[in-house]
């Protein structure tokens, strides 16, 4: 495990929320804690991991301002540490993965940073097919999990919940309903 059952090595998790719930930020300091070795929440780090966040949503200047604000939280050693086992990359463009040139960057990116965690945020940017579409989403889970078998990276794929109507928006309970895309 690299958080005590939260997630293994060589896993996969699934952020979801609504828009503006905190899921980046849930995400930037999940991955500081990896990278730093720290627990996260109540879950146990079991020790430093490699980080890459792909941050397909936002570009630099955005991703910045997430990044400026959560500095003061940790101390001079502790940067240089991120440094060292935190890449952020603010792409802020589709990377279709399940796509040939997609994959081969996606690989290629793997392959020259070695990251033992990889943040994909979010889940619409990484393929160009509806996110409803179950064939199309097997297909794509199927691939990361190659990926994941093949390097023993984790992944965490943040991704959005379906809008609700100005009715639904009123009920504050949160289901699994509410998670936009297949069941798969």
């Amino acid at each position: 495990w690299m958080f005590d059952g939260l997630l293994a090595h060589g896993g996969a998790g699934l952020v979801t929320g609504w828009p503006g719930a905190g899921k980046t930020t849930f995400g930037l300091q999940m991955a500081g804690a990896a990278a730093l070795g720290k627990d996260f929440l109540h879950w146990k780090n079991n020790g430093k991991v490699r980080v890459l966040f792909l941050s397909l949503e936002m570009a630099a200047p955005p991703l910045h301002l997430f990044v400026t604000s959560a500095r003061e939280n940790y101390t001079n050693a502790e940067l240089k540490t991120l440094n060292t086992n935190l890449l952020l990359a603010p792409f802020g463009v589709p990377l279709h993965v399940d796509r040939e040139e997609g994959y081969k960057r996606l690989t290629a990116l793997l392959e020259e940073h070695r990251p033992d965690l990889v943040f994909i945020d979010s889940l619409s940017m990484i393929t160009p097919k509806d996110l409803t579409d179950e064939e199309a989403m097997k297909t794509l889970f199927d691939g990361l999990a190659v990926v994941r078998q093949e390097t023993k990276t984790a992944f965490v794929i943040i991704h959005h919940n379906r809008k609700k109507s100005a009715d639904a928006q009123k009920n504050k309970r949160v289901e699994q309903s509410d998670i936009y895309g297949s069941t798969y």
